[in-house]
């Protein structure tokens, strides 16, 4: 356990995604709990270095739509870091994608259309 209070970062795209199940559990375990919305955030994000886990949500995009969401440029050099540093990233959804991307896969649309309509 480290030596400071608990801290887990949650990196969020849109209003209604949030931690859900996942929070109570961390809250539970003594973690104390910031919220970042991707877009309005100024990258780099000094809390992503030192937090313990950084979770990082979902969203109705793709981590290939950075034209039009530029922002996922700088949330996937964020994963990247975290990864490299071997630090906690789990990811759901969109954080699952910007972590593949951050490895170097390839990430693309499935064939029968959008997860979320």
């Amino acid at each position: 356990m480290p030596n400071r209070p608990l801290q887990a970062l949650v990196l969020s795209h849109v209003a209604f995604e949030d931690l859900g199940s996942l929070q109570p559990r961390l809250q539970e375990r003594g973690f104390t709990i910031e919220t970042a919305v991707g877009s309005a955030t100024q990258f780099p994000l000094r809390q992503a270095e030192t937090c313990d886990p950084l979770v990082v949500l979902g969203g109705p995009i793709g981590v290939y739509e950075t034209r039009d969401y530029p922002f996922l440029n700088d949330e996937i050099q964020c994963s990247r870091q975290r990864l490299e540093a071997r630090r906690p990233l789990p990811g759901i959804c969109l954080g699952a994608q910007l972590m593949a991307a951050a490895l170097g896969a390839r990430v693309y649309p499935g064939r029968r259309g959008a997860e979320m309509p």
